[in-house]
């Protein structure tokens, strides 16, 4: 059974081969130096294995380099394909969420258009309530205003404006998604019933059931008919 062989890092070649850079250099010079002396030079065998060693160092730092850029491609590979399996793991969990929150989403707002659809109806039902009253009201000299913030029109204006501030708290930093676009209203998110109750209370209570009740206390009773 073999032992796997530990190699060498391209940094240790390459220190190896600045090494033995540095003491060529050196034999270089003592050569140099030696032929101006007309000494006999003795390490010139040495100069020979130097260069060989140096020559050999440069393919060993660009074989030890490839090796070193392959491997680390390689966990790099690995590192992505953990990532990825990891991603593949949660994407089901994550889209059964995003499934559940549109269909939650989808009933919702079928619900609140039926009942925004049930406060216009309820509206529209006060505002023919007020025009059934306006004969009686005339025939007795009872001035009639005619009921403006209960009219269709203004009534949606005010949902819209409603609707525009439940928008607003997706806080996306913009004042549209898709198709749908809204106006900035921070200060109607809440209480939107007492905001209407108070809106509109000066028409209802004000002027109509007033008037109402006015016009009750004048009429003969039940038991005056009776008697």
């Amino acid at each position: 059974m073999s032992n796997k062989v530990t190699l060498v890092s391209s940094d240790d070649l390459k220190a190896q081969k600045v090494a033995a850079e540095e003491r060529l250099d050196a034999l270089r010079l003592e050569q140099v130096a030696s032929l101006e002396e007309g000494r006999d030079f003795e390490h010139n065998g040495e100069i020979l294995l130097v260069s060989e060693r140096i020559d050999a160092l440069k393919q060993a730092v660009s074989r030890a380099e490839k090796r070193e850029d392959e491997e680390r491609e390689h966990r790099i590979q690995q590192l992505e394909r953990e990532r990825l399996a990891q991603i593949k793991a949660k994407v089901a969990t994550v889209r059964k969420k995003r499934d559940h929150a549109l269909s939650e989403v989808e009933e919702k707002m079928h619900e609140a258009m039926f009942a925004i659809t049930a406060f216009l109806k309820a509206t529209g039902d006060l505002e023919d309530l007020a025009l059934k009253a306006k004969p009686v009201f005339e025939r007795h000299g009872f001035a009639v205003t005619e009921p403006g913030l209960l009219k269709a029109g203004n009534a949606e204006l005010r949902v819209g404006t409603f609707l525009s501030a439940a928008f607003q708290t997706l806080n996306l930093g913009t004042t549209h998604i898709g198709q749908v676009v809204w106006e900035s209203n921070p200060n109607m998110q809440r209480g939107w019933a007492e905001r209407e109750h108070r809106a509109t209370g000066g028409e209802i209570d004000g002027v109509l059931l007033r008037d109402i009740d006015r016009l009750l206390d004048i009429l003969p009773g039940a038991t005056d008919e009776a008697a």
